[in-house]
């Protein structure tokens, strides 16, 4: 299975927010280590995500086939290519943020 992050630059951010703005390196520390365990977790059985088309009202057909994995307070939206093997993450929001206007039609 190839893996692509495409949302590496959001991870450095929020990890770097929590850092600096907060000052707690080991909050930061875990932030990682959670997102990469659950990253871990798509690789191994990418179909186990929810589709957003299942859970998002109105959502654009380009969206469709996106999933959703929650890491605690985190959603990690992605998309696997089953005929290339390949899991895209491309967005990683906190659950307080309101990410569904992003896929509407």
């Amino acid at each position: 299975m190839r893996f692509a992050r495409f949302a590496t630059d959001q991870i450095e951010q929020m990890a770097n927010d929590i850092l600096y703005n907060l000052f707690n390196d080991i909050a930061s520390y875990n932030f990682r280590q959670l997102l990469d365990n659950k990253f871990d977790i798509i690789s191994t059985i990418p179909g186990g995500g929810t589709f957003l088309i299942n859970i998002l009202d109105d959502i654009s057909s380009t969206f469709s086939k996106f999933q959703r994995q929650i890491a605690k307070k985190y959603v990690i939206i992605y998309k696997y290519f089953k005929d290339d093997n390949i899991v895209l993450i491309t967005h990683i929001f906190h659950e307080t943020q309101d990410y569904g206007k992003i896929f509407q039609k």
